[in-house]
């Protein structure tokens, strides 16, 4: 009901959200599970008039920054007190008892948020609508908005058309982030000496650094670390929104890479700082000790063959909207095992048709 809304969904958000928080759990990205959609009658008002839904979501906590927020600025120290108590014994029950308790827990809020956003930016996840009262105080993806996977890579890409100056854009996140914790650090102060806060704070950085090299390095199939993987992945990104590659089939298409370019480039809307980057790449996996097959297995095992891109799930939407639940039970299959081939569905895996390449969409419910 805020912003003067009226309580209701519809059946397109639902069955976004419905798809996109199985899809995350199955890519192993912590997140709010979908039990089931129920379809109404009745009409609501948006845009259009679209059919109304309700989709039965389940999570280990729903408490967020937010509520940690409602108390402090309503001045009600008790009842933060209480709220930080109950999270403690619901969600960090080894912290019961222990020395400093809201300390160790905004520690470890810190660190699965920096790691959660880490995985995010991993598998080019853009959630949209990073207020504080859309961040978990358990480090899961919660509420699915105007959410988009990317199509050709685009390090600001801005999913939700609301979004005017690109507060929430996939380059973005991990500072906002960092944003959303400061204000949650600022709402625990009563309970936690501020220079406490202030260092667990300084330790988000590192720790989303850390995730994020150890998630591209699984992503390429890197053996050992190497000082020099951060320029690696740095030009990496950089050649692939120079070449506008799509994100997901190029990271697929890379874990049978043999030496042999031409599946590569044929991603590539200029070939020339795709082989560029592809010859450091050479030179990079000439440090591996495991086998080229080896490196295919594991890296199969960690890019996906399959996400959910907008215009998969939109077409999805429409043949519901006309009674037709096929393919929503379809993308399901998919989303519960996005590294499978699923070969009658190849066509999911394509790169995206410049038509409907990186969309915008509305946060309406």
């Amino acid at each position: 009901y805020s912003r003067q809304g009226d309580g209701r969904a519809v059946l397109r958000s639902s069955i976004r959200e419905y798809l996109m928080s199985e899809a995350m759990d199955g890519l192993g990205i912590a997140t709010s599970r979908a039990l089931a959609i129920i379809t109404s009658d009745e009409k609501v008002a948006r845009e259009r008039w679209e059919k109304g839904s309700i989709v039965l979501r389940l999570a280990p906590s729903w408490i967020r920054f937010g509520s940690f927020e409602y108390f402090f600025h309503a001045n009600r120290h008790a009842e933060l007190e209480k709220l930080a108590d109950f999270l403690i014994r619901e969600s960090f029950p080894e912290l019961v008892g222990a020395e400093e308790p809201y300390l160790k827990m905004f520690a470890e809020i810190v660190r699965r948020t920096a790691e959660l956003i880490a995985q995010w930016q991993s598998v080019g996840f853009n959630h949209g609508v990073m207020n504080t009262d859309n961040m978990s105080a358990i480090g899961i993806t919660i509420d699915y908005g105007p959410f988009a996977f990317m199509d050709t890579f685009e390090s600001g890409y801005i999913c939700n058309h609301t979004d005017t100056y690109g507060r929430y854009s996939y380059d973005s996140q991990p500072g906002i982030g960092l944003w959303n914790l400061q204000r949650l650090a600022l709402a625990l102060s009563p309970l936690i000496p501020q220079d406490k806060l202030e260092a667990e704070l300084e330790r988000y950085a590192p720790c989303f650094t850390t995730k994020l090299l150890e998630l591209l390095r699984a992503k390429l199939g890197l053996d050992e670390a190497q000082e020099s993987d951060g320029d690696l992945f740095r030009s990496l990104f950089a050649m692939m929104e120079n070449a506008q590659i799509d994100m997901t089939p190029f990271f697929r298409t890379l874990s049978r890479y043999d030496g042999k370019r031409s599946a590569l480039l044929s991603l590539a809307l200029s070939p020339d700082p795709l082989n560029a980057w592809l010859d450091r790449y050479d030179a990079r996996l000439s440090l591996n000790t495991s086998s080229t097959d080896e490196r295919h297995v594991r890296m199969l095992r960690t890019n996906p063959k399959y996400v959910l891109k907008n215009h998969i799930l939109q077409e999805a939407i429409t043949r519901a909207e006309n009674e037709d639940f096929t393919l929503v039970n379809d993308l399901l299959r998919i989303a519960r095992d996005p590294y499978g081939e699923h070969e009658s569905f190849e066509r999911y895996a394509l790169p995206t048709p410049p038509s409907l390449n990186n969309l915008k969409l509305s946060c309406s419910s």
